[in-house]
Formats: structure tokens, sequence, C-alpha cells
């Protein structure tokens, strides 16, 4: 089945070159691209994120914890590319939301069925000197590409900073679901019982839980339609209307990310994948395992779900592409009693490479995210990182530019990295001026 797929989504590498490309795109008007589009191929203009890698007081780098969705890591921008191409440039749509030079952050985009409209999470720049209750907290934000405006879906400061708001998608009737931690109704339902209201904790009572919520277009008639111990996160609109969610199962022995389902009133709450399903299997000779948490899932056209699944405190930005066929399947090796008897298991990868679910190297590098082009084409638009091994027995750290040698062993690929690469997909090459005849292997 792997091999299918990945034959199926070969077409997304040049997608993934142009994503990686973007990064290197300056700000300008996004109608000035120098390059004339293909008139046969129909293209679309694509919003992305721009950051600089988070990193902690000591300068080391910091990673996503699904534990944790309300981290906030100053220095992202929200851009807008007019089509696909690394030399179409690109419009920054965020920065005017706050001043000149305002480090803020940005996460969770989505967008409208017409593609004319944007959501996405960001969080205004933190004040200097103020208390953690008084900082600013993640809002909902809107970007309308017809009218080239950007607002805040919730125009009152005293109700936007009532609580934390994330993960925004728009529903077949035009209004936002989100996760949030204003928990409204639970709040009502202890004023009901006579008691005082307060914000319930996550399970390791570090922080508010969020839970799914729904409001108008305009910010207004915010209602929780779901209740959690923990999270309940990243929550997708599947064709069939209803939403399929992330949620912490926190409770006795249970400690991981399942996907569960609900209609967007809040009705027909239900599990359907993956509670028995975190422990998979990193070597076959080892036996070592890794304990996988399913969050960010997408729908694709076929109805499986495609989902980049975390660990908790991993030492690693990005992990594997899998694919689950929640029709079909309960637990990876589990089929619903109507399934075919020939499906035996789900939760394949689909990367086109060795993509290690562990901390250390990644020979097939690691995903961040993932978007379904629904245009009939099978493509997913993807954020890559390849595979940048160097000899681990030596140190690269001094590299003299101005030197005529230099010293080569210390920047040759590991021979793993070499291995993994097929023979027609090879790049062979010699450097020249080197203190040794190292031949280079390396992806095309």
């Amino acid at each position: 089945m792997k091999q299918n797929w990945t034959q199926r989504y070969k077409s997304i590498y040049t997608i993934l070159l142009s994503a990686f490309t973007l990064m290197a795109c300056s700000d300008g008007d996004i109608s000035g691209d120098s390059q004339t589009p293909d008139p046969s191929v129909v293209d679309f203009p694509i919003a992305f994120v721009q950051r600089s890698l988070p990193v902690d007081e000591d300068g080391q780098l910091e990673t996503a914890d699904p534990r944790e969705p309300f981290t906030f890591n100053a220095g992202a921008k929200l851009y807008l590319k007019e089509r696909a191409s690394p030399t179409a440039s690109s419009l920054d749509i965020s920065s005017a939301g706050f001043d000149t030079d305002a480090l803020y952050d940005i996460k969770d985009i989505a967008v409208n069925d017409e593609g004319n409209k944007i959501l996405f999470a960001m969080h205004a720049p933190e004040i200097e000197d103020a208390d953690d209750d008084e900082q600013p907290t993640w809002n909902i934000w809107q970007y309308d590409y017809l009218d080239q405006t950007l607002l805040r879906i919730i125009q009152s400061d005293t109700i936007a900073e009532e609580g934390q708001d994330i993960a925004p998608q728009y529903l077949p009737d035009g209004n936002i679901l989100f996760s949030s931690t204003r928990q409204r109704s639970s709040k009502a339902i202890l004023i009901d019982e006579g008691k005082t209201q307060f914000v319930a904790l996550d399970e390791d009572q570090d922080e508010p839980s969020a839970v799914l919520h729904v409001m108008d277009d305009d910010g207004t008639n915010i209602r929780q339609i779901t209740f959690n111990q923990s999270h309940d996160l990243n929550p997708i609109v599947l064709r069939n209307g209803k939403i399929l969610f992330s949620r912490w199962d926190h409770a006795g022995n249970s400690n991981g990310f399942d996907l569960y389902q609900v209609d967007p009133d809040g009705h027909h709450l239900h599990f359907v994948y993956g509670k028995h399903s975190h422990e998979t299997l990193l070597d076959e000779t080892s036996g070592d395992t890794e304990t996988l948490q399913f969050t960010t899932p997408s729908e694709l056209p076929s109805g499986e779900i495609i989902l980049l699944p975390q660990r908790y405190d991993s030492e690693s930005i990005g992990t594997d592409l899998l694919l689950i066929d929640i029709n079909n399947f309960t637990e990876t090796s589990q089929p619903i009693g109507s399934a075919s008897a020939s499906l035996m298991s789900t939760q394949t990868s689909l990367a086109f490479g060795d993509v290690s679910l562990g901390d250390g190297p990644s020979v097939g590098g690691r995903f961040k995210h993932v978007f379904p082009l629904w245009d009939g084409s099978d493509r997913l638009l993807i954020s890559w990182s390849d595979c940048r091994l160097i000899n681990a027995e030596t140190d690269a750290t001094d590299i003299e530019e101005d030197a005529d040698d230099h010293a080569m062993e210390k920047y040759a690929f590991m021979e793993e990295a070499m291995d993994s690469t097929h023979e027609e997909a090879r790049l062979i090459f010699r450097p020249m001026n080197t203190d040794i005849g190292y031949t280079f292997v390396h992806k095309k």
C-alpha cells in the first residue's frame, strides 16, 4: 500500500521544492512576478508562514509538544504568493495588524471553500515587564483576498482576550470553528450549580484546557461544543459535514492524543481512531518503539486521513506523513466489522524516503505541514526539510572560507544517507581544491 501511495503522490516533489524555496522570497507586490505564467496550467495563490527557528534563552532549538498548544514563539509572518513558483514574489499580509518591526506569532492557517478568505491564529507581541495574566492571548484573524483586508474576528479587546483561541476552521454555514480555553458552557454549568466560575486546567495542571467552540463569522454568539478534561485540538471539517479532531485522552491510565468526531452542534461525539495504536516499532532488530500522538489530521479526496504524528518531548521539529483509513479501521490492525477481509492494517507512511520517527538523523528528511490540493491532481503541498548529514566522527564547525584546500572528510555525507538514495536518483560529483578525492553522492 505504501508503494502505491508513494507513486500516486510522486508529483508532490515539485510542489515541495516550490514551498521550500518560499523561505528565500522577499516582500513585495504579488502582482509583480517577472515570470510569465504557463497559460495551460491552472495555478492558485499560496499562503504560508515564514519564521525563524524557535530557540530558548540558551540558543537551543525549541520543539513543539502537543500538550502545550499556546506556546508563543515571536518572529513569524504570514505571506501570500500569487502562484506556486520560486520566482513569484511574496506579500506580507499579517504585519498590518501591528506596529512596524513588531515580533508576533502565527499558526493554524485555514482557507474557505471559495478560496478567497484565510483564517489563522495570531498572537500579538508580548508586553515588556507585564505579568503572565496581562500578556496578549492567541486570537483568530482573517485576511480577505478580494478586499485585501486584515481583521481580528472578535472585535472587542475585552472579549478577544477572554481565552486562548487557536486552530480556526470555516464551517459549511459560514460560521467559524476553533479551539479555545474560554470554556463558556462549562462556566455556565458551574453558575447553574451555585458554584464559583473557574477555568478547568488540563490533567497535568499546567494550563487551561482547550475545547472546541463555534462562533458567528463576526465573532459573536460564541458557544462551546465539546467538553474534555484536557485539550481538544486540530479540528477539521470532513466532507460529510462532521468535525474530526485530536483529543488528549488523559484520565486514568490513558495519556495520548486520539482522533474523535462530533457534529458542529456538539452532538454525536464518538471515538474514531488510535487509542491502542500509539506504540510504533522503529527497529525490528532492536525492538525499539516510539509513542506517537495522532495530531493535525487532514482529509484526502479518498476519504482517508493524512496526519503528522507528534511525540511528547521530541527533539525534532518535523515528523513523518501517516496515512490512516478511518473508514475501515479503529486501530492500526483492527478493521471495522464491515471492512474487507483483505485489509490487514492501516497507519502507513506516505513519505518518499526513510523518515525516522525518533530523534537524531532522518535519512528521508522530515515533514512539518501538509495541505491536500483538492484540484483533482492528487498532490500535496508540504513543508519538508531534507537530510543534511555530515560525518558524525568529525567537527564541521571550523570552516575557513578563504582556504585553498578544505578537509572534505568533515563534510562528507554519512554512508547510510548515500545508500538510501536510489541509483537513478543520484547526483555524483567531486569537489575541487580538497585534500582528498572524495566522491559525493546526493539525491537529485
